[in-house]
């Protein structure tokens, strides 16, 4: 499998002998990869990795594999314009491109502001206070993924 984020390391590659004579042995490349005498390797990040499988008879083949990362996530703007009571926000304050999809969200560091809450799926609610005894609620799509 691929790496899940741009620059992760969890990727994870898996070799399946068929033919020949069991029992197989595998020689993984490069030297040092988490389960490297298995058919299972882990911990990978991108780049290009061999796996020698030699049989009970000496035969012996080699695949080579390759593994990516997807796009690094990018941020638009994070900082939403002024509220102005009554009136909405746009429907798109934040943007995010690349990432491996779904993307979810989430407050990391501090909190939401009074008045409103972000969902895992981005979307964030503002409650406007008009009057104490009035409130009202927008939903507002905006778009900023947790890293």
């Amino acid at each position: 499998s691929q790496p899940s984020c741009n620059g992760g390391a969890n990727g994870s590659l898996t070799v399946t002998p068929t033919g020949g004579f069991s029992p197989y042995t595998y020689a993984w490349s490069p030297s040092g990869l988490i389960g490297g005498s298995s058919p299972n390797v882990t911990g990978l990040s991108a780049g290009n990795y061999s796996v020698t499988v030699k049989d009970a008879r000496n035969n012996q083949t080699t695949v080579n594999a390759t593994l990516t990362d997807p796009p690094a996530l990018v941020f638009g703007s994070v900082t939403p314009p002024d509220g102005v009571n009554g009136v909405a926000y746009q429907s798109t304050l934040f943007t995010a491109t690349g990432g491996t999809p779904p993307l979810t969200f989430s407050v990391t560091n501090g909190a939401v502001p009074g008045g409103l809450t972000l969902a895992s799926d981005g979307t964030i609610r503002i409650v406007h206070t008009e009057t104490p005894s009035h409130r009202r609620l927008n939903k507002v799509d905006a778009k900023t993924p947790q890293p």
